[in-house]
């Protein structure tokens, strides 16, 4: 691993723990810097197709809001029907090749909702926020949702629907 010669101004306290861990483990000062925040990044899964590594790297870039909305977002219920209808035709052995290419599309859409969900909930631990069960979420967002409409009102907040990406979130 090539590293990148850089100083960096801590807190003390922080200092003196890295010292006592790399003492403690035999390591050097910069080794346990480097593994510390190797394994506190969040961390894009290799094997991603390149469309999905960028999908997920852009989310990195996103605000919290927007990040938020994607931890929320679900399938549409239309889509979630047709995906259970051909699931069963696969079953039963009654899916046209058509069908077996929708059935694929629609998985891989599902397949990426779920990465993104994920990997936001990730960012958002990361950034220091605390990401409750996914139930909690929903109700969350619906407070939320409750108080930007207020303040919407009152002109005092300004945004846009939907979530960019064909699927439909909890304002939906």
């Amino acid at each position: 691993m090539t590293r990148e010669p850089t100083s960096v101004q801590v807190p003390h306290v922080l200092y003196e723990r890295l010292e006592r861990l790399a003492a403690v483990s035999g390591q050097s000062l910069a080794d346990v810097v480097t593994r510390t925040l190797a394994t506190s990044l969040p961390v894009i899964p290799e094997g991603l197709s390149p469309a999905s590594h960028d999908t997920l790297r852009l989310l990195e870039q996103e605000s919290d809001v927007v990040i938020w909305r994607t931890v929320a977002e679900t399938m549409d219920d239309t889509r979630v029907e047709r995906f259970t209808t051909l699931r069963e035709q696969q079953r039963a052995g009654t899916l046209s090749e058509r069908d077996r290419q929708e059935l694929a599309a629609l998985r891989d859409a599902r397949d990426l909702l779920i990465l993104r969900k994920a990997y936001a909930a990730v960012v958002l631990k990361w950034r220091g926020h605390r990401v409750p069960a996914p139930v909690d979420v929903r109700a969350e967002l619906h407070v939320d949702r409750y108080s930007r409409s207020a303040a919407s009102a009152h002109g005092s907040i300004g945004g846009h629907g939907g979530t960019g990406c064909g699927m439909a979130s909890p304002d939906t």
